[in-house]
């Protein structure tokens, strides 16, 4: 993970710079400028700039499908385009004015870094943010500077100022963004900018800690994550800002009992009304009721409970929430029909009258004068954080040849949150595969079904609507699919019934594969920690690649074949008569995450994972780099006996394929190519104490001494009333450790893990790149990391004597590289550069 550092003044004078570069192309008032980048300081200068320039910034979603994006582009009437080089590749065909910053950064530094000294009012255009469209397209929502200054200024839900340090994130299309990036920059605090991409809880946590984090904005679903797998790492936020879907209760006072002296705040509001328009800070009293408030209007903010005929309704009885204030929105951009039926003029006396949005939520008024949320009376669900139309999806459903008729519904998931289900009534033949590649094309993953139902005909009320509430639960019919076996015995049948539970997919056949049905490592682990309490037997995570299936994990169980104790070399995708490729995994030493990646290189191309030993917890770890390459070279010439060898490493696994390489040479045995996935020649580590590898037990002593230190410190912080309330939630959180076994299972798991990455990490402490390599070697460094390109060739420069060249994948760590979308073109490249090695015989 890389950081980037910069001064205000500096931030100030180069939107400057860039305002003055957009004045010159022609922007405006009104225009609107569409910003297609990751998070970074860039683009944080790209939003400010174009506001400087009297402009509004369109900000879009980087992973929409081509048709969405285009759509959207054209429906702006986007006048400009701001990005990056690395990005245009994945832009869709658009025909508009593009610049890319970092390409025409020349030409931008050569403009005054003066002020424009135009003047913006308070109703001009700001920004424009698509949302979830129920006629089938995405919509722009309008926000006006005023909008944007009444949320962050002057306000009384959270406290900022100078001494706050907001974390950015939020994707810059997503209105969470707003509340980070002008929370801070318009009250003289500092903004920390999260990595591009999807950051692991790992990652995360190393941000908060990194930059000293003091208020962060969460959906919903990723609280109740951090605080099932990793409530610590919330341990430094003064303020935690929560929103975007209803609240798990049990969640909330596992926090209060933590975190006494974090401010825990239930943020509600949609993207009409400028992020927020209601705000709730929970108390151990109110997080005892049967729901968390979503509490009351925000500073220069005004709500309304409705009836059907739009008068207020009293304490206690439900109505629809109306929203006015300085937070409104115009209304949605080139829509005047769609703005006249959501934003309504409502006159309530003679002497009061006011322009309302229709929110669409169910609400009602509780005796403290706040406000409780109870559901949507429309169409209109939020997933994952994201406000999802279900028309739009069913909408592109029906565009499909084989959909007659079609309805989506948002169920409750195992998670707490919610998961999308279509039912279908088919016109011919079609499964769930081809639906969802048909999807896959125009919509967003997260408005995507994770459930496809078959039905001859649905259910109707008496006038002859489509009664929603009679549609079966997926679980309770048979759930649309590809033709698949139906287990044979008792034995898949419990497989079967485990891979539902941790899949949350109900039609499985014992055919199906693992990871196509969305598996990865975490629900792997969670998979074997519950075939091991209800099968009682123990197996490696890297079971899968060779059994992916439920008949195959059968067959296995049936045969009574165990783990070899030791082993390392996984076969990941063993077919093809191709040169294998043998990969080396990162710090953790777990070859799942090469699994896309073996897929993608093709079946006549055999990959091979060495994964480090005493994951299975049955070995001890090698604390040596030599050691371990040594090892790994013994399994290797048990399937290669002969050279050339095409070796792989990921992070801190390319040292380990460098050695490997250097042994080899150093026997006569050529390496046809050596390919280095965002490896350095330095690692910090600071935050992993060294530690004396031999047995488990160290590890666990360790694990449980760094949270020690965690809570000591937090404690150091609190006054003795705040401590004891803190020791005793800490003490019940312990007790419902002890109720759930499975959670201790995958303690113990994380414990092996643990032991393997100190060790890992005390090899690589330990190593001295002492010898130049003369072979050839490719280093793919991470678009998204924040470090000049020439360091990273500079780095190798002087160890590798023969040729090296470097390539670019996009992500902004190894990780991401291996995960999908990115993983497909790393695998493209890295294709180009096997078939060009394998084409010229080693010198």
């Amino acid at each position: 993970m890389s950081y980037a550092h910069i001064h205000p003044c500096e931030l100030d004078l180069r939107a400057n710079r860039l305002a003055h570069f957009l004045r010159a192309l022609g922007i405006g008032p009104e225009c609107i400028v569409g910003v297609w980048m990751e998070r970074s300081v860039d683009a944080i200068i790209a939003m400010l700039a174009i506001l400087k320039a009297g402009g509004a910034y369109a900000p879009f979603d980087l992973s929409a499908p081509p048709e969405r994006m285009a759509f959207m582009v054209s429906d702006a009437k986007v006048a400009l385009l701001l990005t990056h080089k690395r990005l245009l590749t994945r832009l869709p065909e658009h025909g508009l004015r593009t610049v890319c910053l970092d390409r025409g950064s020349n030409d931008i530094e050569q403009q005054p870094d003066t002020r424009l000294g135009i003047s913006v009012g308070a109703e001009d255009l700001a920004y424009v943010m698509y949302t979830s469209g129920s006629t089938g397209e995405p919509k722009g929502v309008a926000i006006t500077h005023r909008g944007v200054v009444r949320l962050v200024k002057n306000t009384n839900y959270a406290h900022f100022g100078s001494d706050e340090v907001f974390l950015q994130l939020a994707a810059l299309s997503f209105d969470a963004s707003t509340l980070e990036i002008w929370g801070a920059l318009l009250n003289g605090g500092r903004l920390a900018i999260a990595p591009p991409g999807v950051l692991s809880l790992e990652e995360l946590g190393t941000t908060l800690a990194r930059y000293g984090v003091t208020t962060l904005w969460l959906t919903a679903g990723l609280f109740h994550q951090i605080v099932d797998h990793r409530l610590d790492i919330l341990s430094s936020l003064r303020q935690l800002l929560v929103g975007g879907d209803v609240l798990s209760l049990l969640h909330v006072q596992r926090v209060l009992a933590a975190l006494p002296s974090c401010r825990l705040i239930n943020g509600y509001g949609p993207t009409e009304g400028t992020t927020f328009t209601c705000c709730h800070t929970i108390t151990p009293v109110t997080a005892k009721g049967r729901t968390v408030p979503i509490g009351r209007p925000i500073a220069n903010t005004r709500v309304y409970v409705l009836d059907h005929s739009r008068r207020p309704v009293p304490i206690g009885v439900p109505g629809e929430l109306w929203i006015a204030g300085d937070g409104l929105a115009r209304g949605y951009l080139n829509r005047p029909a769609l703005t006249e039926e959501r934003f309504i003029t409502q006159r309530f006396s003679d002497t009061l009258q006011e322009r309302l949005y229709r929110s669409g939520d169910r609400v009602q008024w509780l005796d403290s004068g706040e406000i409780e949320f109870l559901g949507r009376l429309d169409n209109q669900v939020k997933v994952r954080g994201f406000r999802v139309e279900l028309g739009e999806i069913e909408s592109t459903l029906s565009r499909h040849p084989h959909v007659r008729e079609v309805v989506v519904l948002a169920r409750p998931a195992q998670d707490g949150g919610k998961r999308l289900v279509a039912y279908i009534v088919a016109n011919g033949s079609i499964d769930a595969h081809d639906v969802r590649a048909f999807l896959g094309r125009t919509l967003p993953d997260y408005m995507m079904p994770t459930a496809f139902v078959a039905l001859d005909r649905f259910p109707l009320t008496a006038n002859g609507k489509v009664d929603r509430h009679a549609l079966p639960e997926p679980e309770a019919t048979t759930e649309m699919r590809t033709a698949g076996v139906a287990p044979r015995d008792e034995l898949e049948q419990q497989l079967v019934t485990i891979w539902r539970e941790v899949l949350a997919v109900n039609s499985i056949g014992t055919n199906d594969n693992f990871f196509t049905l969305g598996g990865h490592s975490l629900l792997a682990l969670r998979m074997f920690v519950k075939m091991e309490e209800q099968l009682h037997v123990t197996l490696p995570l890297a079971t899968l690649f060779q059994a992916p299936t439920i008949a195959g994990l059968a067959a296995l169980l049936r045969r009574g074949v165990k783990p070899e104790a030791g082993r390392s070399l996984v076969a990941i995708q063993p077919t093809g008569n191709r040169p294998p490729v043998f990969g080396i995994p990162g710090v953790g030493g777990n070859v799942i995450a090469y699994n896309a990646l073996a897929r993608l290189l093709g079946p006549d191309r055999p990959f091979y994972g060495l994964q480090s030993r005493g994951l299975d917890g049955m070995t001890t770890p090698l604390t040596r780099i030599e050691d371990i390459a040594a090892a790994f070279l013994r399994e290797i010439r048990s399937v290669q006996p002969q050279s050339p060898y095409y070796l792989m490493g990921s992070c801190m696994g390319g040292i380990v394929a460098y050695e490997m390489a250097q042994q080899l040479r150093s026997v006569g045995q050529e390496v046809g190519l050596l390919i280095l996935l965002e490896t350095w020649l330095s690692m910090q580590t600071s935050s992993t104490r060294p530690l004396k590898i031999g047995q488990r037990m160290p590890a666990m002593v360790g694990f449980v001494a760094d949270r020690l230190r965690l809570y000591a410190d937090t404690l150091a912080r609190l006054s003795f009333r705040e401590r004891l309330r803190y020791v005793l939630g800490r003490m019940k959180l312990l007790a419902e450790m002890i109720a759930h076994r499975d959670v201790l299972r995958e303690a113990r798991g994380e414990f092996n893990l643990r032991m393997v990455t100190q060790a890992n990490l005390q090899a690589f402490q330990q190593y001295h790149l002492q010898k130049t390599y003369p072979g050839p070697v490719v280093c793919f460094r991470a678009e998204g990391r924040q470090v000049a390109p020439d360091d990273y060739r500079l780095a190798w420069r002087d160890i590798i004597s023969g040729e090296l060249e470097i390539a670019h994948a996009p992500g902004d760590n190894s990780g991401q590289m291996l995960h999908a979308p990115n993983v497909q073109e790393l695998a493209v490249q890295i294709q180009t550069y096997l078939n060009r090695a394998q084409a010229v015989p080693p010198r």
